[in-house]
């Protein structure tokens, strides 16, 4: 119980509530995102630490991937601003062109894991991401393109780049050399300590 005076310098009782009593639930669990509920974050890092082209593949429960950045991608780590999300990856290739059919997705381009996904242009350069997943590609995200500050902003959702659907045998393989979350986290954590100054994706 609190006291608190009004401007005449009368004594008013005041009730402060509890915090925990003032919400619903106080398990962690039930505030998760939807990605949290249903995708399991994969990452692969690139193998060059200085270039550090990072990319996260969030695996739904359906084994359907969503292809995006990870936080220590330097689009995301630097902030830089996206002029531009190129889906013309080669002369002969353009993403935009993807079409696909019925349940079993036909007429997808097919993917391997160094397939260019898209060119994301800045000032200083041009980024290619990688599709990391081999399978047959669903759609790109045209948010993205129309909005390409939420491959920063919301990378773990709404901002992902591609839905890929992976060729199970071959995505097994892949899988086993992608790092789980705690590992990722753990090891950007490592690679920062060395540079004297930690950096704990978000």
């Amino acid at each position: 119980m609190d006291s608190l005076e009004d401007n005449d310098g009368a004594c008013l009782k005041h009730r402060v509530s509890i915090i925990e009593d003032s919400i619903a639930s106080t398990d962690p669990r039930d505030y998760l995102t939807v990605t949290q509920r249903y995708y399991t974050p994969l990452y692969r890092l690139d193998p060059d630490r200085n270039r550090r082209e990072d990319i996260l593949v969030l695996l739904h429960s359906n084994k359907i991937c969503l292809i995006t950045l990870a936080p220590s991608h330097p689009v995301i780590a630097n902030r830089l601003v996206i002029n531009k999300v190129n889906l013309e990856v080669s002369n002969k290739v353009d993403r935009k062109n993807n079409k696909t059919s019925g349940k079993s997705k036909k007429g997808g381009q097919l993917l391997e894991p160094t397939s260019i996904l898209a060119k994301l242009e800045t000032d200083d350069r041009t980024y290619k991401v990688e599709s990391v997943v081999p399978g047959k590609l669903i759609c790109m995200n045209r948010a993205v393109v129309e909005q390409p500050d939420r491959l920063i902003s919301h990378s773990d959702s709404e901002g992902h780049l591609a839905i890929v659907l992976p060729i199970r045998g071959l995505f097994d393989q892949v899988k086993a050399g992608l790092l789980s979350q705690e590992q990722y986290e753990s090891q950007i954590e490592a690679e920062e300590r060395k540079k004297g100054s930690v950096m704990i994706p978000s």
